[in-house]
């Protein structure tokens, strides 16, 4: 075997298993210390120096101030809702036909 084809083998077997270990490396800190051009933007806003805070997803909300509607009052309320919609509709069309020219005046 020709030894540049075995040391080509020999590089390749070493080689990966670096690139391998390295590919799953954050490039955040090391961006940072590169120099101008080729690491972070000038504009690049600062990083924080206090760390972020998940949720706390496991706390409870607090009690409500009010207790929920009652059937009577979301039927009230929904009843309102529909006049209202009505009336709103009605006067859409009572405008619409007096804006409506007349095909009769030549």
């Amino acid at each position: 075997m020709c030894p540049f084809k075995r040391l080509q083998r020999l590089s390749v077997v070493l080689v990966l298993p670096l690139v391998g270990l390295t590919a799953g490396c954050a490039p955040g800190p090391f961006a940072e210390q590169l120099p101008g051009s080729l690491g972070l933007p000038e504009a690049a806003p600062a990083r924080p120096t206090v760390q972020y805070q998940y949720p706390a997803v496991h706390d409870m909300p607090p009690q409500r101030q009010y207790a929920p509607l009652d059937d009577a009052e979301r039927e009230r309320i929904e009843d309102e809702l529909i006049r209202a919609r009505d009336r709103q509709a009605g006067s859409a069309k009572d405008e619409a036909s007096e804006n409506k020219p007349s095909g009769t005046n030549r």
